[in-house]
Parts: C-alpha cells; sequence; structure tokens
C-alpha cells in the first residue's frame, strides 16, 4: 500500500467520524427542531415509551437513542441510508414530535412522515388512556 492510499483511507475515516459526531442526533438534546407537533396527554413516561416501542417493533420505526426527556426515532429513507429524524420530547402533561433532516431536501415528504408519525401516536394515546 503506497502512502496515497493511506492518505485517502484517512481522509474517509476523519470525514466519517465527522458525520457521525455532527449527526447522531444528540444535538436535538440542547436544542429543539423548528418543525414541531405537540399531543396533549396524562400518561405517565414509562406508558409513553412502552407505546413507542410498540410502534417500533411494528413499524419501521428505529428507536435511535433515549435520554431522559426524550427519545429519537428515525425512519428509513431507502438510499445511501440516510433517515428522517423524529426527537419526540417528553413534558408535564405533553409530548412533542420534532421533525428534521439535515441534508437539506425533502421537505414535502418529511411533513408527510412527521403528520404520519404524529397521528400514529395520537391514536396509540388514545386507545392506551
Amino acid at each position: 500500500m503506497n502512502i496515497m492510499n493511506i492518505a485517502v483511507i484517512v481522509i474517509f475515516i476523519l470525514i466519517m467520524l465527522m458525520i457521525d459526531e455532527s449527526y447522531s442526533g444528540k444535538r436535538f438534546i440542547k436544542k429543539m427542531p423548528r418543525r414541531i407537533l405537540a399531543i396533549n396527554t396524562n400518561l405517565s413516561k414509562k406508558s409513553l415509551l412502552q407505546i413507542i416501542g410498540h410502534l417500533c417493533l411494528n413499524k419501521k420505526y428505529t428507536l435511535e437513542f433515549v435520554e431522559p426527556n426524550m427519545v429519537l426515532l428515525s425512519y428509513p429513507m431507502g438510499f445511501f441510508h440516510w433517515s428522517y429524524r423524529f426527537p419526540i420530547y417528553f413534558q408535564e402533561g405533553k409530548i412533542i414530535i420534532g421533525a428534521s433532516n439535515w441534508y437539506g431536501f425533502g421537505n414535502i415528504l418529511i411533513q408527510k412522515y412527521h403528520k404520519r408519525l404524529f397521528s400514529l401516536l395520537t391514536i396509540l394515546i388514545e386507545t392506551y388512556e
């Protein structure tokens, strides 16, 4: 292996590390996305996590991580392993569902999937209450 191949591999690894850290979803802990929808509910956080787990098991949503006051769901787009990100924040008496795509296009599609997730969670919460 020559020096050029090693340099390309090192640059590729550095780029992948930067992308992973920038777009891992941890940014949603500090900053809520602009696009949000809210559901009023009296359910406990444990019940809401059970509903979200049920949603992930039966639909194509992936649970990225769980923090004390939020979870991050993603929905696959189908190419380049990109996905829509949906942070769900738990606040007293309501949950807030955000939506984000970091690549800058597909706003119409993300609105569609955001409303779909909102509707699914609304139905699941109403049947659970």
